[in-house]
């Protein structure tokens, strides 16, 4: 039974992932340390990036300071096949989806933080001679969001943060 379990959890990890992304629009590079655990970073406090996966953790953080900074470069190719339209691939450039967190503990129990990050970023054209067409020709899916946090703990093993979203968008 066991077995069976841990059977199905490994092949839907090794699917799904795949599946999940739609077209690439969602590119998680937010924070290595936690990209290279999976994304697990919601429940783990490890550095600065804590902002973008759980912004309550930035008061679990055992230094005063910490900064992440980090850059990704992605090349990203899309393909349409059917039998019965015509094949197409998509026009994809390289995107460079980057990040930058830094956080300050004011006191033990109160820090304060901002995260710059792009989580989606990516430009995909079809074309207009390709069977799909009508549906859709272009997509541009850029934006770079400051994030500002507040995190407080008020028991040892509880915090609490608030956040604000500003995004920029490039204009066309």
């Amino acid at each position: 039974m066991v077995r069976s379990i841990l059977l199905i959890a490994a092949a839907m990890l090794i699917y799904f992932p795949q599946t999940l992304f739609a077209g690439s629009f969602g590119i998680p590079m937010q924070g290595q340390r936690y990209v290279g655990m999976g994304n697990i970073g919601t429940g783990l406090s490890l550095d600065a990036a804590t902002i973008f996966y759980n912004p309550g953790g930035l008061a679990m953080l055992e230094q005063k300071g910490s900064i992440s900074l980090g850059v990704s470069t992605s090349f990203l190719k899309n393909e349409f096949t059917s039998d019965t339209f015509r094949d197409a691939s998509a026009d994809n450039p390289i995107s460079t989806p980057f990040h930058f967190y830094g956080s300050y503990k004011i006191k033990d129990q109160l820090a304060v933080g901002l995260g710059v990050y792009t989580p989606y970023g990516n430009t995909v054209d079809w074309g207009s001679e390709w069977s799909g067409r009508y549906l859709i020709h272009s997509i541009d899916l850029e934006g770079i969001y400051a994030q500002p946090t507040i995190s407080w703990r008020p028991f040892e093993k509880l915090s609490i943060g608030g956040i604000t979203h500003h995004l920029f968008r490039r204009q066309p």
